[in-house]
């Protein structure tokens, strides 16, 4: 009887974890583009050098303003190729907020010239959104 009663009560158990998870699915909502979420604003060479005729450019700083257009944005992670550290962690950015990022490539990035200029690639990444932001550099 008592054996019963557990099998019973184990069956129960499952059949409400099945039922709970797609509710926590539908409070999980899918997170923004960084692109539209996150704006990147003058970013600058801070520290590089063209080769092969001026048609590349190797960076090994770079510098821009990052501004949380969305809204606000916590847990904020920078990448890029090729950078000295892993990525860059910075403090949260409330809605409209700016802050100075620095990236430093100890290899250097080697970007090859468009017809709109350098183009180099950020990912980001919070709580709120992720992706990658591509930003043209002018040299």
């Amino acid at each position: 009887m008592l054996i019963s009663i557990l099998i019973i009560g184990v069956f129960i158990a499952i059949a409400l974890l099945y039922q709970l998870q797609p509710q926590q699915l539908s409070q999980n909502p899918e997170k923004e583009l960084a692109e539209n979420y996150f704006e990147i604003i003058n970013a600058t060479v801070n520290f590089g050098w063209l080769k092969q005729n001026d048609t590349v450019l190797i960076i090994e700083q770079l510098g821009f303003m990052l501004k949380a257009v969305g809204g606000d944005a916590h847990d904020v992670i920078i990448r890029s190729t090729a950078m000295s550290e892993a990525y860059q962690e910075i403090d949260p950015l409330l809605k409209n907020q700016t802050r100075y990022i620095d990236l430093y490539y100890k290899y250097g990035y080697m970007s090859k010239r468009t017809e709109k200029g350098f183009p180099i690639e950020i990912k980001i990444w919070s709580l709120e959104a992720e992706g990658t932001i591509n930003v043209i550099l002018e040299y």
